[in-house]
């Protein structure tokens, strides 16, 4: 397994430290069972656009992304929240000792992004942790990404991450009619979500129309590198599927009536 932990900071001790340490600054029980942990110190000069683009590369050679970011540069961090695991820092605070700083402040977090790249290797969690979170229409969704976005340095991380799931899970119906033993999540708009088998592609991410983040809700989930050929399958309980939906960009699209749609993770439609 490759880990990726992408540092932004403006001060040159912390970048200094992570680069001489590279890997060794996780702690040795995290760098067991064959884990490879990738360092990667990125200027503050760069702009969101090539930040975006830095982490887009990252997913492409790791299998989750971490981000450690000084608190102050919080607004560089791309503003996909449902793409990254973050966690903030203070560089004045770290000063003093900075093993024993980051030593501490990234014990937790680290050990939580570990896990839940665990989770989405079960089927059954996976297809909820991927739904297009811009689309499907459920209160827990919002619970979902601010777990993730606000409490994921706490220990109680995978008791609220389980309940929240657990949750999502319980919208499984079936079809009443014609899906047989096929179960689909409902959200509140009345639309069917189902993780599909098959494959159409990739979602498209090409610029324009698209933009870098748009690439990056392609490649990652919550800091989790994705198959970019998984998509959901999206309906109505019978007949054709209509409306409007949000797209990768932000901007909404209008479907005309159709079986099903096509839908990736990061809410692009093909």
């Amino acid at each position: 397994m490759k880990v990726s932990l992408v540092i932004l900071s403006s001060d040159t001790d912390v970048l200094d430290f992570f680069n001489a340490r590279q890997g060794s600054v996780v702690a040795k029980e995290l760098r067991k069972s064959g884990r490879q942990f990738n360092v990667l110190c990125l200027s503050h000069e760069l702009s969101p656009e090539e930040i975006t683009n830095r982490l887009v590369l990252a997913h492409e050679r790791s299998d989750c992304v971490g981000i450690v970011v000084e608190d102050k540069l919080r607004d560089s961090v791309p503003k996909e929240k449902g793409a990254i695991f973050t966690k903030e820092f203070n560089a004045t605070a770290a000063k003093p000792s900075l093993q024993n700083y980051f030593g501490h402040q990234l014990a937790r977090w680290l050990k939580n992004l570990l896990r839940l790249s665990e989770i989405f290797r079960d089927g059954k969690q996976k297809k909820c942790l991927m739904l297009p979170l811009e689309n499907f229409q459920a209160p827990e969704i919002d619970r979902l990404k601010q777990i993730i976005r606000s409490e994921n340095d706490e220990s109680q991380f995978f008791e609220k991450l389980e309940g929240t799931l657990k949750n999502i899970r319980n919208r499984s119906v079936p079809k009443k009619k014609k899906s047989g033993q096929r179960h689909f999540l409902k959200d509140d708009k009345e639309h069917y979500y189902e993780l599909a088998k098959e494959r159409h592609g990739q979602a498209e991410t090409a610029t324009p129309p698209h933009f870098p983040l748009c690439a990056l809700s392609a490649a990652s989930r919550f800091g989790i590198s994705l198959n970019r050929e998984e998509h959901y399958n999206v309906s109505i309980e019978d007949g054709n599927i209509s409306g409007e939906f949000a797209a990768c960009h932000g901007t909404p699209i209008r479907i005309g009536p159709c079986t099903h749609i096509n839908m990736f993770p990061n809410g692009h439609i093909r």
